[in-house]
């Protein structure tokens, strides 16, 4: 949709290679297309960009919303745990990836740099889902298994009989005898 000049919404490039900053007005059917590395691979920094907030107007022509899609488009295909596991995890947290993801995931490139720690992260985002079924149907298991095991209701004595009766319980059978 289009957004008037004074009631905010521009996209701003602050760092492009002259020093003067971009700003691009939202526009209806305006397109941007940017390629965010360099033809290495390597990140290019005229790229970062923000979005301005709409400092909306008065009256019924105020622009309350504006209106973006967003296409990405990677150069590497993007592994399991960037397309299933973490939009899984930031269904589950309510639309955003919790704190602790994301400082595992900064904490990975701290430690084993830009080229281990996705590869890391990813790994880890995968195996922890893995390991959490594997403790859940542990202890769905050994829940299950105390209760066949006689922890459950029931007169013991008559779901397994190939338990010996004590002395005291047993019948006693007197015979008399012939004389």
């Amino acid at each position: 949709n289009d957004v008037p000049d004074e009631q905010g919404g521009e996209i701003v490039y602050p760092k492009v290679s002259d020093g003067t900053p971009v700003m691009v007005r939202p526009t209806k059917g305006l397109a941007i297309v940017h390629h965010n590395t360099d033809d290495k691979y390597q990140f290019d920094p005229t790229t970062l960009h923000a979005e301005l907030e709409l400092v909306g107007g008065e009256g019924d022509d105020a622009i309350k919303y504006k209106y973006v899609a967003r296409k990405y488009i990677y150069a590497l295909p993007q592994s399991p745990a960037r397309r299933i596991v973490l939009p899984l995890i930031s269904m589950v947290a309510g639309g955003t990836l919790p704190d602790a993801v994301l400082q595992l995931h900064d904490a990975l490139l701290v430690k084993f740099g830009l080229d281990q720690g996705p590869t890391y992260f990813d790994k880890l985002m995968v195996m922890l889902p893995v390991g959490l079924l594997f403790v859940i149907t542990t202890a769905v298991s050994y829940v299950f298994k105390g209760k066949a095991a006689g922890g459950g209701s029931g007169d013991d004595k008559k779901s397994n009989p190939s338990k010996k009766k004590p002395a005291s319980a047993r019948k006693r059978t007197v015979r008399a005898k012939k004389d």
